[in-house]
């Protein structure tokens, strides 16, 4: 997984514990926009249906459906860019 703040890649070879830190800046990785069902337009932010509401998608939660992203946020933001303009090509 890759920490959403500084796009490092962190080295975890075990569950991302709830108070889990980024090796490089400090950040928290128990987060939403760490979560490969953090979806900025879905309620909550969130794919699973009716999931509590996080007040920051940035700190720690205790989310139990959390599970860690393959990819940091601007990979999956460019990809989703890509697969626009194929699309919507001229």
């Amino acid at each position: 997984m890759y920490c959403f703040k500084c796009k490092t890649k962190q080295n975890l070879d075990h569950k991302v514990v709830f108070r889990a830190v980024c090796e490089t800046c400090g950040s928290d990785l128990h987060v939403c926009k760490n979560c490969k069902y953090y979806y900025p337009t879905k309620p909550n932010n969130c794919l699973i249906p009716n999931t509590d509401p996080i007040s920051d998608a940035e700190k720690f939660n205790f989310c139990e459906d959390f599970f860690p992203s393959n990819y940091c946020l601007e990979e999956k933001k460019t990809s989703k860019e890509d697969v626009a303009k194929r699309l919507f090509k001229d």
